[in-house]
């Protein structure tokens, strides 16, 4: 059984003929054809109980729709297949999509590319960004069940560098912005990892994006960063000066709001990862001096100019959380290695020098392995 639900405001040129309450015409929706748009009430969409026997046929029916010609009621056909997928299991759901589901990937890449006219999806039309969000969450639950629905490695790839693309758009709302973000995030490969050039792709998106003065948004690109650089070191590494500069601007913009500690816990995680990566492949460390040449200063002060705000802001951070400040602040003395000015050792250790006296023995503990761990940075080619 299934029953209407209204989930868009109508377009105004729809208010004179409000939809009805949908029942006995709606109940017999399943006997029509879902390709034609007059089957569709606008903002409605088709609510199936769970495992129920009319599943096969409306997601079918829905597939079709979309692939039809002048079909225009696009977002109730997302949101019906999106109900669909969230309220059944992947299980039931598999043998149903085998055969369908690289032509709905294939559909929602083609509604959220460049348009025929060479123009990007216009999102700051409120009814397209709910079109394009519903269409990007029916590509996160696919493509985090590659295997179970028959999709391969290179059409998830291709979708992905297809949407990266939005968060580049410049009217780019938060809700389509959160959408692109999941797939990313929880994406799975059969067996082929991303190409270095959509990682590439991607990261120039991450980087670009607006943050909406979103807490979660934030946190999502810095995950996301971590978990790139954990996973594809060898192309991160040739392009860490531009994401590390990304990382310590966003610790300056919320290390010293302290609600944004979820925020800096995050990012401490994600320079962890960065001296993982540099352990590991061996390559140079990551510089202030280099961070500053990547954002275009010709100040030759300006290399101490960001050492003296990260410390500011590592300063007032110790207060809040000493433990993950104490850890972003060794982090940083490592990958900086011997490359500090000399006229600023002195300032970089002073952060840590209160602590040596605070009554939390661990606290102490730390800044000792700290100390002991500048010391052998700083003398580490001797």
């Amino acid at each position: 059984s299934f029953e209407p639900k209204s989930i868009l405001k109508q377009r105004q040129h729809d208010l004179s003929s409000s939809p009805s309450k949908e029942t006995d015409s709606y109940n017999n929706q399943l006997y029509i054809n879902l390709s034609l748009n007059e089957s569709w009430s606008s903002g409605q969409i088709i609510q199936l109980s769970p495992k129920s026997v009319q599943t096969d046929s409306v997601l079918t029916q829905c597939i079709q729709a979309l692939l039809t010609k002048g079909f225009v009621k696009r977002f109730e056909c997302y949101a019906t297949i999106h109900y669909i997928l969230k309220n059944n299991s992947v299980q039931f759901l598999s043998p149903i999509l085998f055969e369908y589901s690289k032509k709905l990937v294939n559909i929602i890449i083609v509604d959220n590319s460049i348009t025929k006219t060479g123009q990007l999806v216009d999102l700051s039309d409120a009814f397209q960004s709910r079109l394009t969000t519903v269409s990007i969450k029916v590509l996160s639950l696919l493509s985090s069940h590659p295997k179970e629905y028959n999709i391969e490695d290179t059409e998830i790839h291709r979708a992905l560098r297809y949407i990266s693309f939005l968060l580049q758009n410049e009217s780019l709302p938060k809700s389509v912005c959160s959408a692109v973000l999941q797939v990313i995030k929880d994406h799975k490969s059969i067996d082929t990892p991303l190409p270095n050039p959509i990682i590439e792709s991607i990261l120039q998106s991450l980087l670009v994006v607006q943050n909406f003065s979103s807490f979660t948004i934030t946190v999502e690109i810095v995950s996301i960063l971590a978990d790139f650089i954990n996973k594809y070191k060898g192309i991160m590494t040739k392009h860490s000066t531009r994401w590390m500069s990304f990382l310590l601007s966003t610790f300056l913009e919320y290390g010293s709001i302290p609600s944004a500690q979820r925020i800096v816990r995050a990012i401490s995680f994600a320079i962890q990862q960065t001296v993982n990566c540099v352990a590991i492949t061996g390559k140079s460390k990551i510089s202030f001096h280099n961070i500053m040449k990547l954002a275009g200063s010709d100040n030759d002060n300006s290399e101490v100019s960001l050492i003296d705000a990260v410390l500011e802001v590592l300063t007032s951070y110790l207060k809040l959380d000493f433990y993950t400040g104490i850890t972003i602040w060794l982090n940083l003395t490592y990958l900086q290695n011997h490359q500090f000015p000399l006229d600023h050792v002195q300032r970089w250790i002073s952060v840590i020098l209160p602590y040596f006296d605070n009554d939390d023995i661990m606290i102490k503990k730390s800044c000792f392995f700290a100390f002991k761990s500048i010391i052998y940075e700083l003398h580490s080619d001797i």
